[in-house]
């Protein structure tokens, strides 16, 4: 636990006093773009600190390390929040960097800072990642400790609690990057999405909202017997999109046909099924 520790904070610092350092010197970044990539950096160094200088307190004290399962527990509950908060950003960091490697300067500037021997060959990317890997192998260095204790040992129980703990704060982390992926995903619909004239429009983002799946299906649509068929064909094909929530179903057409589409809604609770209808245009 100490060795690992003392190695990641280690990573962080470089990741704070080399790259972010020398990033916000260049003025190359916007305040958001700084924010975004960098913002919550701090919180999770500050933890780690925290938590290292409590551990070699511990060992310092008592060379066999007892009650170190209660000091990873003290920080689990009081400071480890800060994971889940990093966890959450990843979306939007992950977008961030990518919009900013397709600048020529920033690439060249990142390139140089990556090939110097304090990173040890290791990318930017690498080093922002470190928090994310480092919360869920909190667990696993809990079950190693938990796994040399016999049930009789003074600390097996508050080892039990302290993996209980983490487990629970990695499925936050986990949870809450999912919940931010499903909200960025569907601000993206949003944009995509178009009602027509004098219809009202359909509240698409819910928190209680998510996508299950969309894609582009083909429609038979019969032509009307009003049309004489001599070597035309009896059906249309007609391109539809689909998009599946949870709790709704939105049948769409390309904007470029210019065609007013059926946007289905289907709530569903229990037995009971009430279908709501819109025009819209997409």
């Amino acid at each position: 636990m100490i060795t690992s520790e003392a190695s990641y904070l280690n990573s962080l610092n470089v990741l704070y006093n080399h790259f972010i350092k020398n990033l916000a010197n260049s003025e190359m970044l916007t305040k958001e773009e700084f924010d975004t990539l960098f913002g919550k950096v701090e919180a999770v160094k500050v933890c780690s600190e925290k938590l290292i200088y409590d551990l070699e307190k511990c060992w310092q004290e008592n060379i066999l390390l007892h009650g170190v399962c209660d000091i990873v527990q003290k920080h689990a509950e009081e400071n480890f929040h800060v994971y889940v908060s990093y966890c959450e950003n990843q979306i939007l960091l992950d977008e961030t960097l990518r919009g900013l490697k397709e600048k020529p300067s920033f690439v060249e500037l990142l390139r140089q800072l990556e090939s110097s021997s304090t990173c040890q060959s290791l990318t930017l990317y690498s080093f922002l990642m470190l928090p994310m890997q480092r919360i869920t192998r909190w667990p696993l260095l809990a079950d190693a400790v938990l796994k040399r204790l016999s049930p009789q040992d003074s600390e097996y129980l508050t080892c039990q609690y302290s993996l209980a703990t983490l487990n629970k704060i990695v499925n936050q982390c986990n949870e809450g990057a999912r919940r931010k992926e499903r909200e960025n995903e569907m601000r993206k619909i949003v944009t995509q999405l178009e009602f027509g004239k004098g219809v009202p429009p359909v509240e698409i983002i819910s928190e209680s909202r998510w996508l299950i799946r969309s894609g582009s299906v083909t429609h038979m649509q019969q032509r009307s017997d009003e049309i004489k068929l001599t070597f035309g064909k009896r059906f249309v094909k007609i391109t539809l999109h689909l998009f599946l929530f949870n709790d709704l179903l939105i049948v769409t057409k390309p904007k470029r046909l210019e065609i007013r589409t059926r946007l289905t809604k289907s709530r569903c609770r229990d037995d009971i099924c009430v279908d709501f209808s819109l025009k819209f245009v997409i």
